[in-house]
This record gives C-alpha cells, structure tokens and sequence, in this order.
C-alpha cells in the first residue's frame, strides 16, 4: 500500500474514490466533506485503513472496498487534471451549493490559472437577430479586460465568442456537456489552448458522453460560478435559488414580467455593461459568499457616460466593431 500512496497524487485519488471506487458518488462527497473538516487528505485515509475504518466513518464493507481496489486501480488509471473543492482555484459561487449539487471535481484542460479573474457566463439560450447583435457587443466589451467570458461550448454564444477572439486579444472559459476526452478538439482550439487563452472544464467524468438530463445541472454549475451573468432571455436563468446568484444582466428592451430573480438587472443596450463592470478588474477578488450582492449604488448616482464618451473609451483600447459603433450612436 505504502509504495502506491507514495505514487499517487492526492487529486488522482479523488478521481479514482469519487469514479471507480465502487462507493456511491454522493456518499463519497459526504465522506469526503467530513474528512476535510477534520483536516484529512485522502492519503490519510488510505494509509489508516482498514485499522481505523469505524473511526473514520467507513463502514466495513467501503473499507474492504478501498483494500480491494485501491492498490490495484489508481496505478494503473490514466492521470487526468481535476480541481478539488478544497483547492484555492475552485471558484467560490460553488462552495455555496448544497453538497448534493457541488462538484467534487472541475475537470479541466488549458490555462486552469484563468480561473484568478471574475467569470462573466453568457448563458446558452437561441438568439434572435437583435439577440445575437446583443451578445456580439457584449462579448466586444468583455474580451481582454480582465474578465473570463464564459460560454458553454455547444451554444452559439460559443460561436460568436471564438470569432471574435480571432481578431481581439483576451481569454475565454468553455463548459462542455460532456467529459473533456469526448470533445473534438479543432486546430483554433488546440491553438488557444496552446497559446494558454483558454480553458476546458467540465465536472464531469472525462470519459462520460452528453446526456440531455445533466443540462439544468450543468448550467446551473456555469451560472453559480460565475461573478457576473449576462443573458438575453430571462427564461434561460437558473431557477434554483440555491446557492450563489451572480450579478445578473439581462439584455432586453422589452417589456417584461413583474417578477424577475433577484439580482437582475435590465439593461436596454449592451454598452450599459460598463456601468456595471468597472474595467480592468483585478484578479485579486474577494471571495463570493450566498449573502445578497451589493448594489453598485455609488456608481448609478454619477451621471451614465454618453454614447461618444463610450465610444470615445472603446476606441482608445484598439478596434470597435461596425456593429457595436452604430449601435452606440443610434444608427440603422
């Protein structure tokens, strides 16, 4: 037993306790949580085993189970990247969730240090043509200030964000609905990742291919990590109260329900989003908690920027999409 501890890392461990173990993956989270309240890593555990398996909460029969395999199964399981729960890069929204919901693991491939920066997820919902000019502005004004814009990889948000980033600097963070070994890696891609501006991540298994039932989970996962949401149809905003509910900012010139979540925020043209997000931000971040966000209170008592002071602004930072320019000075 020694020989293998000695071989394994502590998130491969995770991988193969939470996936291959043969114990349930919520009674694993379970165990897993009790065990890092009592300051234990899973090499303590495997190392006090089986002598000590009533003291930690095993039973015998999950104790046998972890003689049985471990040897065997985490030596020869291929390594995979994984953030913990109980690791500093592991976004803060999700230690909000409740334990059946939270991800033990983010699985990931690429720059997992671009999780330092404020993720701004633009939820995957179909776009109309106003709709898309919408997010197509938005994603102008997010790239390469500081921000992770985040999409999920199968959404034509995903499509809009990737062409954009041929032509503008900055970083993005794709979810996917599969595990990362299942996705179809283009040349772009490889390229960005290579060019470490961007990251994979998903929390599940790499090996596990996309089931339709999983959506609401996974974006509620997507919704919860993020520091701000932009969207352009309230509809595509996670019900579940629980957990962390980011700054939310709808995109809309509508007329809406009564009742939208709380947290939300209408704004009439994508250029509003810099009344909300002060730009560059720093990485240095204050940890997320679930008690309701502030208001931005002092910034709506300043008067709004006009659409040539904007302007004015975007175009001192490099290259303003046509779209974006007509839409700032109410041109057709």
């Amino acid at each position: 037993m020694a020989d293998f501890i000695t071989q394994s890392t502590e998130t491969q461990l995770w991988i193969w306790f939470l996936f291959n173990s043969m114990i349930p993956p919520q009674r694993g989270k379970v165990l897993l949580k009790r065990w890092q309240d009592q300051a234990l890593s899973l090499k303590d555990i495997v190392t006090q085993l089986p002598h000590r398996a009533t003291a930690l909460g095993l039973t015998p029969e999950e104790a046998a189970k972890f003689s049985d395999l471990a040897t065997t199964q985490v030596a020869n399981s291929p390594a995979s990247s994984a953030l913990r729960w109980d690791e500093s890069l592991y976004p803060n929204g999700l230690r909000t969730l409740p334990l059946k919901l939270r991800p033990a693991l983010l699985f990931y491939s690429g720059a997992v240090q671009l999780l330092q920066h404020p993720i701004a997820y633009l939820t995957p919902e179909p776009l109309s043509d106003t709709g898309q000019e919408n997010i197509t502005a938005a994603i102008s004004l997010l790239l390469g200030e500081g921000l992770l814009p985040t999409v999920f990889f199968d959404s034509p948000q995903a499509t809009l964000l990737l062409e954009e980033m041929h032509t503008t600097e900055g970083e993005v963070l794709l979810f996917t609905r599969q595990g990362l070994n299942m996705v179809q890696f283009t040349p772009y891609l490889t390229e960005l990742l290579n060019a470490g501006r961007l990251l994979m991540l998903s929390p599940l298994a790499p090996e596990a291919t996309h089931n339709p039932a999983w959506n609401p989970y996974l974006e509620q996962i997507a919704f919860t990590a993020a520091t701000y949401c932009i969207t352009s149809d309230i509809n595509a905003l996670p019900t579940s109260p629980q957990g962390n509910r980011p700054i939310t900012l709808l995109l809309s010139d509508t007329v809406l329900p009564a009742a939208i979540p709380p947290g939300t925020h209408i704004l009439e043209i994508p250029e509003e989003i810099l009344t909300w997000i002060d730009t560059p931000i720093s990485s240095d971040i204050a940890p997320l908690t679930s008690a309701p966000l502030p208001q931005p209170t002092a910034v709506l008592e300043a008067p709004p920027p006009t659409p040539e002071e904007i302007l004015n602004t975007l175009e001192a930072g490099g290259r303003v999409p046509e779209i974006l320019r007509k839409k700032l000075l109410n041109r057709t």
